[in-house]
Protein backbone atom coordinates (compact mmCIF):
# COMPACT_ATOMS: atom_id res chain seq x y z
CA UNK A 1 0.00 0.00 0.00
CA UNK A 2 1.23 3.49 -0.87
CA UNK A 3 -0.31 6.80 0.20
CA UNK A 4 -0.41 9.64 -2.32
CA UNK A 5 -1.48 13.28 -2.24
CA UNK A 6 -4.19 13.84 -4.83
CA UNK A 7 -5.39 17.25 -5.98
CA UNK A 8 -9.14 16.74 -6.33
CA UNK A 9 -10.54 18.03 -9.62
CA UNK A 10 -13.94 16.31 -9.60
CA UNK A 11 -16.50 14.96 -7.16
CA UNK A 12 -19.55 13.86 -9.12
CA UNK A 13 -22.54 11.61 -8.37
CA UNK A 14 -22.41 8.11 -9.82
CA UNK A 15 -25.65 6.24 -9.12
CA UNK A 16 -25.57 5.70 -5.33
CA UNK A 17 -21.85 6.43 -5.07
CA UNK A 18 -19.36 9.15 -6.09
CA UNK A 19 -16.79 9.56 -8.82
CA UNK A 20 -13.63 11.24 -7.53
CA UNK A 21 -10.78 12.18 -9.85
CA UNK A 22 -7.70 14.35 -9.73
CA UNK A 23 -3.95 14.71 -10.10
CA UNK A 24 -1.58 12.42 -8.21
CA UNK A 25 0.93 15.07 -7.20
CA UNK A 26 3.78 12.56 -6.95
CA UNK A 27 3.44 11.37 -10.55
CA UNK A 28 1.59 14.45 -11.91
CA UNK A 29 -0.82 12.07 -13.63
CA UNK A 30 -4.60 11.98 -13.57
CA UNK A 31 -6.06 9.28 -11.36
CA UNK A 32 -9.54 8.01 -10.47
CA UNK A 33 -9.58 6.33 -7.02
CA UNK A 34 -12.07 3.45 -6.77
CA UNK A 35 -13.06 1.16 -3.92
CA UNK A 36 -12.04 -2.49 -4.29
CA UNK A 37 -14.43 -4.43 -6.47
CA UNK A 38 -16.16 -1.29 -7.79
CA UNK A 39 -15.61 1.56 -10.21
CA UNK A 40 -16.63 4.30 -7.76
CA UNK A 41 -16.26 5.57 -4.18
CA UNK A 42 -18.91 5.01 -1.45
CA UNK A 43 -20.69 8.28 -0.66
CA UNK A 44 -19.72 8.15 3.02
CA UNK A 45 -16.01 8.30 2.14
CA UNK A 46 -16.14 11.85 0.80
CA UNK A 47 -17.04 13.63 4.06
CA UNK A 48 -13.90 14.68 5.92
CA UNK A 49 -13.92 16.79 9.08
CA UNK A 50 -17.59 17.62 8.59
CA UNK A 51 -17.20 18.84 5.01
CA UNK A 52 -17.52 17.13 1.66
CA UNK A 53 -14.45 16.91 -0.56
CA UNK A 54 -14.45 19.64 -3.19
CA UNK A 55 -12.32 20.37 -6.25
CA UNK A 56 -9.01 22.03 -5.26
CA UNK A 57 -8.78 20.06 -1.99
CA UNK A 58 -5.58 18.02 -1.64
CA UNK A 59 -6.43 14.60 -0.21
CA UNK A 60 -4.12 11.91 1.16
CA UNK A 61 -5.36 8.63 -0.27
CA UNK A 62 -4.00 5.14 0.50
CA UNK A 63 -3.79 3.19 -2.75
CA UNK A 64 -3.62 -0.60 -2.70
CA UNK A 65 -2.15 -3.22 -4.99
CA UNK A 66 -4.28 -4.77 -7.70
CA UNK A 67 -5.45 -3.87 -11.18
CA UNK A 68 -8.50 -1.58 -11.11
CA UNK A 69 -8.19 -0.71 -14.80
CA UNK A 70 -11.10 -1.37 -17.14
CA UNK A 71 -10.79 -0.95 -20.93
CA UNK A 72 -12.53 2.43 -21.04
CA UNK A 73 -10.99 3.87 -17.84
CA UNK A 74 -7.23 3.43 -17.69
CA UNK A 75 -6.74 5.82 -14.75
CA UNK A 76 -8.63 3.77 -12.14
CA UNK A 77 -6.71 2.74 -9.00
CA UNK A 78 -7.93 0.80 -5.98
CA UNK A 79 -7.82 2.53 -2.60
CA UNK A 80 -9.03 2.16 0.97
CA UNK A 81 -11.19 4.48 3.07
CA UNK A 82 -8.72 6.24 5.37
CA UNK A 83 -8.59 9.58 3.54
CA UNK A 84 -7.47 12.90 5.01
CA UNK A 85 -7.56 16.49 3.75
CA UNK A 86 -4.16 18.19 3.92
CA UNK A 87 -4.47 21.50 2.05
CA UNK A 88 -6.35 23.48 -0.57
CA UNK A 89 -5.06 25.04 -3.79
CA UNK A 90 -5.96 28.27 -5.56
CA UNK A 91 -7.76 27.95 -8.93
CA UNK A 92 -4.93 29.41 -11.01
CA UNK A 93 -2.51 26.78 -9.71
CA UNK A 94 -4.14 24.02 -11.77
CA UNK A 95 -3.13 25.63 -15.08
CA UNK A 96 0.22 23.83 -15.04
CA UNK A 97 -1.55 20.48 -15.47
CA UNK A 98 -3.78 21.46 -18.41
CA UNK A 99 -3.29 19.43 -21.59
CA UNK A 100 -3.72 20.17 -25.28
CA UNK A 101 -7.34 20.25 -26.39
CA UNK A 102 -6.66 19.19 -30.00
CA UNK A 103 -8.37 15.87 -29.22
CA UNK A 104 -10.95 15.50 -26.46
CA UNK A 105 -10.76 12.07 -24.82
CA UNK A 106 -9.37 10.55 -27.98
CA UNK A 107 -11.79 12.00 -30.54
CA UNK A 108 -12.58 15.33 -32.17
CA UNK A 109 -16.30 15.79 -31.39
CA UNK A 110 -18.87 15.52 -28.59
CA UNK A 111 -20.25 12.18 -29.72
CA UNK A 112 -20.25 9.16 -27.40
CA UNK A 113 -17.77 6.37 -28.15
CA UNK A 114 -19.21 2.88 -28.83
CA UNK A 115 -18.06 0.21 -26.40
CA UNK A 116 -16.72 -1.89 -29.27
CA UNK A 117 -14.05 0.74 -29.95
CA UNK A 118 -12.34 -0.20 -26.69
CA UNK A 119 -12.81 -3.92 -27.20
CA UNK A 120 -11.05 -3.69 -30.58
CA UNK A 121 -8.09 -1.60 -29.38
CA UNK A 122 -4.79 -3.13 -30.41
CA UNK A 123 -2.44 -0.82 -28.52
CA UNK A 124 -1.47 -0.99 -24.84
CA UNK A 125 -3.72 0.20 -22.05
CA UNK A 126 -1.32 3.03 -21.19
CA UNK A 127 -2.59 4.91 -24.28
CA UNK A 128 -6.26 4.82 -23.31
CA UNK A 129 -7.59 8.05 -21.78
CA UNK A 130 -10.79 8.68 -19.85
CA UNK A 131 -9.69 11.81 -17.97
CA UNK A 132 -8.40 15.04 -19.48
CA UNK A 133 -7.82 18.46 -17.94
CA UNK A 134 -8.06 21.40 -20.34
CA UNK A 135 -8.06 25.19 -20.13
CA UNK A 136 -11.17 26.44 -21.94
CA UNK A 137 -10.90 30.15 -22.69
CA UNK A 138 -14.65 30.68 -22.42
CA UNK A 139 -17.28 28.16 -21.37
CA UNK A 140 -20.99 28.90 -21.51
CA UNK A 141 -23.15 27.03 -19.02
CA UNK A 142 -26.91 26.79 -19.35
CA UNK A 143 -29.63 24.51 -18.03
CA UNK A 144 -31.41 22.15 -20.43
CA UNK A 145 -34.39 20.50 -18.73
CA UNK A 146 -32.97 18.72 -15.68
CA UNK A 147 -29.29 18.99 -16.56
CA UNK A 148 -26.58 21.60 -17.09
CA UNK A 149 -24.56 21.73 -20.29
CA UNK A 150 -21.20 23.38 -20.85
CA UNK A 151 -20.37 24.63 -24.35
CA UNK A 152 -16.83 25.55 -25.36
CA UNK A 153 -14.58 25.88 -28.39
CA UNK A 154 -11.10 24.40 -28.54
CA UNK A 155 -8.08 26.28 -29.82
CA UNK A 156 -8.37 24.34 -33.08
CA UNK A 157 -11.90 25.69 -33.55
CA UNK A 158 -13.96 22.60 -32.66
CA UNK A 159 -17.17 23.13 -30.69
CA UNK A 160 -18.27 20.90 -27.82
CA UNK A 161 -21.41 20.69 -25.74
CA UNK A 162 -21.14 18.31 -22.80
CA UNK A 163 -23.23 17.54 -19.75
CA UNK A 164 -21.89 18.94 -16.46
CA UNK A 165 -21.96 16.57 -13.47
CA UNK A 166 -20.12 18.85 -11.02
CA UNK A 167 -22.99 19.55 -8.58
CA UNK A 168 -20.87 21.79 -6.36
CA UNK A 169 -20.43 24.12 -9.34
CA UNK A 170 -23.91 23.94 -10.90
CA UNK A 171 -25.60 24.58 -7.55
CA UNK A 172 -23.71 27.88 -7.38
CA UNK A 173 -25.30 29.07 -10.64
CA UNK A 174 -28.49 31.11 -10.71
CA UNK A 175 -28.77 31.18 -14.49
CA UNK A 176 -26.70 30.99 -17.69
CA UNK A 177 -23.09 31.94 -16.98
CA UNK A 178 -19.80 32.07 -18.84
CA UNK A 179 -16.11 32.50 -18.25
CA UNK A 180 -12.66 30.90 -18.57
CA UNK A 181 -12.40 27.58 -16.74
CA UNK A 182 -10.22 24.57 -16.17
CA UNK A 183 -12.40 21.60 -17.08
CA UNK A 184 -11.86 18.01 -16.03
CA UNK A 185 -13.40 15.91 -18.79
CA UNK A 186 -14.34 12.32 -18.07
CA UNK A 187 -15.53 9.30 -20.03
CA UNK A 188 -18.33 7.19 -18.54
CA UNK A 189 -18.51 3.44 -18.47
CA UNK A 190 -20.49 1.88 -21.40
CA UNK A 191 -24.17 2.71 -20.95
CA UNK A 192 -27.53 2.73 -22.69
CA UNK A 193 -31.04 3.53 -21.49
CA UNK A 194 -32.90 0.54 -20.11
CA UNK A 195 -35.70 1.14 -22.64
CA UNK A 196 -33.33 1.13 -25.61
CA UNK A 197 -33.58 -1.71 -28.15
CA UNK A 198 -31.46 -4.73 -27.33
CA UNK A 199 -29.45 -4.32 -30.51
CA UNK A 200 -28.50 -0.73 -29.69
CA UNK A 201 -24.83 -0.70 -28.62
CA UNK A 202 -23.67 0.65 -25.29
CA UNK A 203 -21.61 3.83 -25.49
CA UNK A 204 -19.14 5.74 -23.33
CA UNK A 205 -20.25 9.36 -22.90
CA UNK A 206 -18.06 12.43 -22.47
CA UNK A 207 -18.87 14.61 -19.46
CA UNK A 208 -17.58 17.72 -17.74
CA UNK A 209 -16.94 16.14 -14.34
CA UNK A 210 -15.16 19.09 -12.73
CA UNK A 211 -15.33 22.86 -13.27
CA UNK A 212 -12.76 25.26 -11.82
CA UNK A 213 -13.54 28.88 -12.78
CA UNK A 214 -10.34 30.82 -13.40
CA UNK A 215 -12.16 34.16 -13.13
CA UNK A 216 -15.53 35.14 -11.62
CA UNK A 217 -18.36 33.79 -13.80
CA UNK A 218 -20.39 36.31 -15.83
CA UNK A 219 -24.11 36.11 -16.54
CA UNK A 220 -25.15 36.01 -20.19
CA UNK A 221 -28.35 35.80 -22.19
CA UNK A 222 -28.57 32.24 -23.53
CA UNK A 223 -31.44 33.22 -25.82
CA UNK A 224 -29.30 35.69 -27.77
CA UNK A 225 -27.00 33.10 -29.33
Amino acid sequence: MATSSVLCLANSPKENARCIAGIDLATQRLVRPVAAGTQAIPSEWINLDGREIRPLDVIRIPFTQGDAVVPYQAENRYCTQSWSRVSRWKPDEVRRFCESDDRILGTVDSEAIPERVFKLQRHGRSRWKSLQLIHARNVQFEQAKDKWVGQFRTRSGRDYGLRVTDENFTQSLTGPAEGPCALLLSLTRPWKHHLSPKNKPKKCYKLIAGVIPLEPMRAYDAGSD
